[in-house]
Formats: C-alpha cells, structure tokens, sequence
C-alpha cells in the first residue's frame, strides 16, 4: 500500500490527502516551515532509486521529488521556507577510502542540496538533525559498539563550525525524539537500555544550543515523540514499559527540567504515539490505535489528538 501526506490547514480539525509522484513508497518523516515541506522514505519495490525526498513549496498541494538523490537521508528538518538540513547515512566510496555520513544543507527550499562542515558521522544507526534558527542546529547520533547516544554536534554558525558536545544520561538508547525551539532552547527524550535503571525513560533539555544539558528520568515510561509549544514547555507522549501498556502525556517544563503527568485524550483502545506537532496555543498528537487482548495487538485504526493550553 503506498504511502500518503494528510494537509490539515484548520489545527487538525479536518485533513485532506496528498498526491505524490508514482516513485513514493514508505514515509519516514515530514518537516514544514511556511508554505515548504519536505518528506523522506523510500520507493515502491521494483521502482529505481531506493531513498527519496519530495517537496512542496504552496503547503501540500503539489509535490514534487528533490535532487538529493542517492543518498540515504536519516533525518530533514526545514529551519525557514528556504533553509533545509538533512542527515546523509551512505558511506561513500572517496579515492578508495569509505567518507562516513555527514549533514547536508538547502537554501532554495530543498531543491538543491550541498555539504555542511559537520565532523563525519561514524555510525550504523539514522543521526537526526533539529534547529531552533537559521544558525543554530543539534545533531545527535547512536554509537555502533553500544546502541547509545555518544556523538553529539552543536553548530551556532549555521553549519560552518560544529562542536561535539553529549547529553548527560548514561546508557540512553535514543534520543527518539529530539527539538530545538529557539537559538539555545533544546529538548529530548530517550530510554535507558542498561542497569540499574533499564528501561526507565529520560527527558533532556539544554538553555545552550546543546553545550550543556540537564536530564530527568520518567520512570516507568519510555516517550518516543516530543513537540514544543515555546522555549519554556513541551509536551512528550509514550507507553508505559509493560506490554501494550497505555499511552501517557507529560508536560515538560524546560528549565529546570520538571515533567507533569496529563489526562490523555479518551480513546476507545491501546493509543501509540507517534508524533506531536505544537503551536503556541494547540498541540495536535498522531499515532495508531489498537486492540489488546491477552497480551496480543490488533491495529483499528490512525489516531489524532488535539488539545489546546
């Protein structure tokens, strides 16, 4: 079944879906800023050309694919309507040595991509990228001896100069989602993988552009999507550790780090969080629904939430 882009342009109250070139396939992720998005997957079987990004300029109307091609794009995030980064994971064949990923830069609305100066990325799982500026981005990578976070980059200069930096929890496996709000305002959250606090989940956040981090457990509870309403409060959603436990929302208070539990919005099943998306007035939450019966998970149907604050 190939994939598809719903348009909402009244806060989720109602969606319409996108057409895309015949090529697409598999969705991983969407960023807007303005009327540009850009969406990275990959291909239908049997169409040429595994990884893809398609672009839009008049906010989902018409989309169309971007040159950057034929790298294997990790993450994308568009900073302005013209401003776009994203993480390149093929390791290149270069004068006869391997050239480890690094994070590509767009100033036309990602139809057109070049290098960044970022420190190659020498890992085997997808680095993300997020920006709170034109200048200022974090990118964030999982080490390949031990599946945690250990390579981390701050850039204030817009790509040009990067500084490698680390978010301060031990044996995190992440961070699932990671936001930049503003200039120097980050967040993340992530899950512990190693004793003695295995499977616990943690909340991260930095007033320094990534320089400097301070973290908070939530026990019991591994969050897997993050949005941000300003550069003082997010919101994180996940399920609780035990199987097809049920979904929990959390308020993050940024500096310091203080987590405050949320009704979650009814539901008539078992809610996965997959992504939230804020504005300064109203947070819109997407993700599946499904039945749970003796241990066993039955998908019902796609679920969006909205609430205002």
């Amino acid at each position: 079944m190939p994939s598809a882009i719903m348009v909402s342009t009244d806060a989720g109250q109602t969606w319409r879906s996108a057409r895309f070139p015949s090529i697409v396939g598999f969705l991983h992720a969407v960023t807007c800023s303005g009327l540009t998005c850009l969406a990275i997957g990959m291909s239908r079987p049997g169409v040429h050309g595994s990884y893809f990004v398609v672009r839009t300029v008049n906010g989902g109307a018409t989309w169309g694919l971007s040159t950057l091609r034929p790298p294997i794009i990790g993450s994308v995030t568009c900073v302005t309507s013209r401003m776009c980064l994203a993480t390149d994971m093929s390791r290149q064949l270069a004068n006869g040595s391997l050239v480890d990923p690094r994070v590509l830069v767009s100033h036309d609305a990602g139809r057109t991509w070049g290098p960044t100066a970022t420190p190659a990325l020498p890992v085997h799982d997808s680095p993300s990228v997020t920006c709170g500026s034109p200048t200022s981005c974090v990118v964030t990578a999982i080490a390949p001896a031990t599946g945690a976070v250990d390579a981390l980059w701050s850039t204030t200069t817009g790509g040009r100069m990067w500084v490698h930096g680390e978010i301060p929890w031990h044996g995190a496996g992440g961070p699932f989602a990671l936001t930049c709000v503003s200039g120097s305002v980050c967040a993340a959250v992530g899950g512990v993988s190693s004793a003695p606090r295995a499977g616990n989940g943690v909340a991260a956040s930095t007033l320094s552009s990534g320089a400097r981090w301070s973290s908070i457990s939530t026990p019991s509870v591994v969050s897997r999507t993050l949005g941000c309403a300003d550069s003082s409060t997010c919101f994180l959603a996940g399920n609780v550790t035990a199987t097809w436990g049920g979904a929990v929302l959390e308020e993050l208070t940024v500096s310091p780090p203080h987590l405050t539990t949320l009704s979650f919005p009814a539901s008539s099943g078992v809610v996965s969080p997959d992504a939230i998306s804020c504005t300064t007035a109203y947070c819109v939450l997407v993700g599946a629904l499904y039945a749970v019966s003796n241990g066993q998970a039955t998908s019902l149907a796609p679920y969006v939430a909205r609430w205002s604050f």
